[in-house]
């Protein structure tokens, strides 16, 4: 939308910032502060790794020693460091390319990521280095662009090329048959396992997000607008930040007092349910009083709406 904008590159990477900084640096330093006084995470020697969390590393740094952090808490943070490094180029080739071949970038950068994992198949280190590293998971988000790509311009489509829904099919095949024969989706069986399921949950999803915008073209009506769905979705970035950490550090309470007096029957859901109402309350606390504060800024520095070019349909 901003693409062809003067302030093209400051728009996007400031609404970005505002959005992603805020509630991730906060709690970043709150799980370094309880470093202090908790045993656990004092343990990790998570200052160690200080510097890869504040720069978006965190999945380079596990390359690195080929391993999970220590306290599982912050495990899940590599994710955000993939979309923070895909972040810097993605802006850049978009700003190059021509919109009519903007489609075919986008699977190009799919093609090497897939690429990326055959040639990586052939390490020892590939099951942990391939599920963590950006080269290897920017399908995912390249499938996500794709989407956006390909419904944005004048000429609106409404199914998806004959070779793609083909494509979909054996993807969808891959992932049944990896459930049926795994009994589950764990990808941590075989290094393989990881390569085409991963994949194959990425183009199903994708073509599941284009079969919304497709069939529901406002996107304000139908089961999208659903308050459940509408309220973990409003909260869901602050939901990603804290329910790793929420769980670690009630999972020694809820172990030795919980589990023992209810059993494993009662206590595991109730367990559950006990981090999804901790983690719910305070994304919802963080959100209204810390994260939207600061992204309302974002209102200062309006998307554009200069994109006129239309887009290619491979």
């Amino acid at each position: 939308q901003s693409k062809g904008s003067p302030t093209y590159f400051r728009r996007f990477y400031l609404r970005r910032a505002l959005r992603i900084f805020p509630a991730y640096y906060l709690v970043l330093t709150a799980i370094f502060l309880l470093s202090f006084v908790y045993p656990a995470i004092r343990d990790a020697k998570l200052d160690r790794w200080a510097w890869s969390f504040a720069l978006h590393l965190q999945n380079i740094a596990m390359v690195a020693q080929q391993s999970w952090f220590q306290w599982e808490g912050i495990n899940h943070l590599w994710s955000l460091a993939v979309e923070e490094q895909f972040y810097l180029i993605w802006p850049l080739l978009i700003y190059l390319t021509p919109a009519p071949l903007l489609t075919r970038v986008c699977l190009l950068v799919i093609g090497l990521a897939w690429l990326a994992k055959l040639a990586l198949l052939q390490t020892e280190s590939w099951k942990f280095t391939g599920y963590v590293l950006t080269i290897t998971r920017m399908d995912a988000l390249a499938a996500g662009a794709w989407v956006a790509a390909y419904t944005s311009g004048s000429c609106k489509p409404t199914e998806l090329p004959r070779l793609l829904k083909l494509v979909v099919a054996i993807a969808l095949a891959c992932l049944i048959s990896a459930f049926l024969y795994l009994k589950g989706l764990s990808v941590g069986h075989h290094a393989w396992h990881l390569a085409i399921g991963t994949s194959a949950a990425t183009i199903v999803f994708a073509a599941w997000v284009f079969r919304i915008i497709v069939s529901e073209r406002r996107l304000n009506q139908g089961w999208l607008v659903l308050p459940p769905l509408v309220f973990f979705g409003k909260y869901s970035y602050g939901l990603y930040l804290v329910h790793l950490p929420v769980m670690e550090l009630m999972k020694p309470t809820l172990h030795s007092e919980l589990l023992p007096y209810l059993g494993l029957t009662m206590g595991t859901p109730l367990s559950g349910l006990a981090v999804i109402a901790t983690s719910t309350l305070i994304a919802v606390l963080m959100f209204h009083l810390y994260e939207a504060p600061i992204s309302s800024l974002k209102h200062r520095v309006p998307m554009s709406s200069s994109y006129p070019q239309s887009v290619a349909r491979p």
